[in-house]
């Protein structure tokens, strides 16, 4: 299993923080990964040495919204955090927002979250360093 695999596991058996998660994925060597579920369930990591690594799950069947609702994402999203839902939950719940994917960078420690159209997202900083 490819270390970066190793830590999303890790992170996941632990249940450790998403800016825990974030600082381990960038030790680890990645750059930004996007994850997508507009179509099907797809993460895609980007590494320093270019190399990349897809993961999918077809048993995440979450459906993105055609109308899009920044503040319902932003109610989902601080739910998540707060640990009311897992994440298959919040995927759904992102989803009736009309987000379909979000694209994380490590560096720049930002989520960016996307509707269908390329006009509706938001940016979130994660704390950390």
């Amino acid at each position: 299993m490819h270390p970066v695999l190793k830590v999303i596991q890790q992170a996941k058996d632990e249940q450790w923080p998403f800016p825990q998660t974030l600082s381990r994925l960038r030790d680890a060597g990645v750059l930004y990964y996007r994850v997508t579920w507009e179509d099907d369930y797809k993460a895609v990591f980007q590494l320093t040495d270019d190399t990349r690594i897809e993961e999918n799950h077809p048993e995440f069947n979450t459906k993105a919204a055609s109308h899009y609702s920044e503040q319902a994402a932003k109610i989902a999203l601080h739910e998540h955090q707060q640990g009311k839902t897992t994440y298959p939950q919040w995927l759904n719940d992102m989803g009736k927002a009309g987000v379909c994917a979000y694209r994380v960078d490590a560096n720049m420690r930002t989520v960016t979250y996307f509707g269908i159209d390329s006009e509706n997202y938001f940016v979130e900083e994660v704390p950390g360093e």
